[in-house]
């Protein structure tokens, strides 16, 4: 029975030196794995940045393309609506005189 005893005691520090190094071999392969899942979503996340940079860029000339359309179109817009507007007030400033007499 002491035999049994003594046994224990030289196999408790044994399985506890097992124990506690699968333990420790454990925790590191599941700090790896998410290790590599936190590295996989960084890249994906610098890939999405990125692309998104990317197409901001394109409204920026897009936006800046659209604004100097429009300046345009409204600069040969200006001068026929302006000669339009001056002809119906000398029309109608002849159509005064002209009703007057």
């Amino acid at each position: 029975m002491i035999e049994q005893i003594h046994t224990f005691y030289k196999l408790t520090p044994i399985l506890l030196f097992i124990f506690v190094n699968l333990s420790l071999y454990y925790a590191f392969s599941l700090t790896k794995t998410y290790e590599n899942k936190l590295i996989q979503a960084n890249n994906k996340l610098e890939e999405k940045t990125t692309e998104l940079q990317n197409k901001n860029k394109e409204l920026i000339k897009s936006n800046a393309s659209k604004t100097k359309f429009f300046k345009i179109i409204g600069h040969d817009l200006r001068n026929p609506i302006t000669v339009v507007i001056l002809f119906i007030d000398m029309i109608e400033a002849k159509y005064k005189q002209l009703s007057e007499t």
